[in-house]
């Protein structure tokens, strides 16, 4: 393919080399766009998004500071950390614990506390909540990220199936009680 000056003003606008390298860079690959911009990102001359990210400076005229690559790639992952655990937090607050009898909300925790609860004292809240089953008790996860989620789900699941087993006893219970007063 023919390499024509459109072309490497092209190569040059996009990834910010001389006009010399764009054209040995095209020359290289046939003048194929694509596979030069490519080409001179494993090489390291221009970045991941292809020169077009966005940045604002409080500096007057054209002079913007670009953070070297390896400073620019620390700095994400300590925001990646910071928002997810930002957002981690946020979740634990809006959502909530509850716990229903009967069709009657009883107690409505957030899960930060539920959370708390669990890892400190478990050998209270752990019985706490097998006691509260037994006795109908029903557990679900409400708040915008836990609607129809699958940890709801799961708990729900596993009430049903608690549920069913205590109804069982109970029917066994009273029919055993039956049977002896029938006897006497």
């Amino acid at each position: 393919m023919d390499i024509t000056l459109e072309l490497v003003e092209q190569l040059r606008k996009r990834a910010d080399v001389s006009y010399e390298e764009a054209r040995a860079v095209l020359e290289e690959t046939g003048g194929d766009l694509l596979e030069a911009l490519i080409l001179l990102e494993q090489r390291g001359k221009i970045r991941s998004d292809g020169g077009q990210s966005a940045r604002y400076s409080t500096r007057p005229g054209n002079q913007q500071a670009a953070p070297p690559p390896e400073d620019r790639a620390q700095t994400d992952r300590q925001e990646a950390k910071g928002s997810a655990w930002s957002a981690f937090l946020h979740g634990c607050v809006v959502n909530r614990f509850e716990v229903v009898r009967q069709g009657e909300l009883m107690v409505s925790i957030p899960l930060v506390i539920f959370v708390l609860l669990i890892l400190l004292v478990f050998w209270v809240s752990l019985p706490l909540l097998v006691v509260g089953l037994l006795f109908g008790c029903r557990y679900r996860f409400a708040g915008p990220d836990c609607d129809g989620s699958q940890v709801s789900q799961a708990v729900n699941h596993a009430a049903d199936t608690i549920g069913d087993a205590v109804d069982r006893v109970k029917a066994q219970a009273e029919q055993a009680a039956r049977n002896k007063q029938s006897k006497e």
